[in-house]
């Protein structure tokens, strides 16, 4: 059974790469290049290729196109993202986790790619800060609280959209009130938000 879907990254890739490279040239450079390289050429005979022979009955297969193993590639890096996960599921402690998105908003996301160090900076310092006061808060927690940040710049449909993920490992106190909970946590991050960029605006280039 042939799981290869009907279209693959590379296909968008051959089809739209160029084109996408002519319009991106104010922001794109050799590292993104390399990367839609690496994707078109993954599983082809520009990589060589190679035949797998069993050390038993003699057995040797039909040649198999190298992988880039470039880390951006969906096609070659499946069983690798799958060693991963599983890998981080071992780290997880034995306690519930609360999940958090605070994510840029979509005005400020052309300034990311091309200030993509200060502004992915700013927002994980935003929706740090903004979870460590409002926990702080007797009226919520008043406590202090361990999680970790994941930063995502692209979502499911392959469109820009940084967006940080948090994880907590505790129950916080609004969990009884999650509607009160979000809405502190927004009001919060908005705060926090105008405050870190009026403070590191005289080091934003603007596009």
């Amino acid at each position: 059974m042939n799981n290869r879907p009907l279209v693959e990254m590379a296909d968008i890739v051959h089809g739209a790469g160029q084109a996408f490279i002519e319009r991106s040239r104010k922001w794109i450079n050799w590292q993104h290049r390399k990367v839609l390289l690496a994707i078109l050429r993954c599983r082809t005979a520009a990589l060589g290729g190679h035949r797998d022979r069993c050390t038993g009955c003699g057995h040797t297969t039909k040649i198999s196109y190298n992988s880039c193993r470039n880390r951006h590639c969906p096609r070659c890096q499946g069983n690798a993202r799958m060693r991963w996960l599983k890998a981080r599921e071992r780290e997880l402690l034995p306690t519930r986790y609360v999940h958090a998105v605070f994510t840029l908003p979509r005005e400020l996301a052309p300034l990311a790619l091309q200030n993509k160090r200060l502004i992915y900076n700013l927002l994980f310092h935003a929706s740090a800060e903004t979870l460590l006061e409002v926990v702080r808060d007797p009226r919520h927690l008043g406590a202090e609280i361990g999680f970790f940040s994941v930063l995502h710049s692209w979502n499911q449909r392959l469109q820009f959209h940084p967006h940080a993920h948090v994880q907590d490992r505790r129950k916080v106190a609004w969990n009884r009130r999650p509607i009160r909970g979000g809405i502190v946590l927004a009001a919060m991050r908005r705060r926090r938000a105008v405050e870190v960029n009026r403070t590191s605006r005289s080091r934003l280039p603007l596009p």
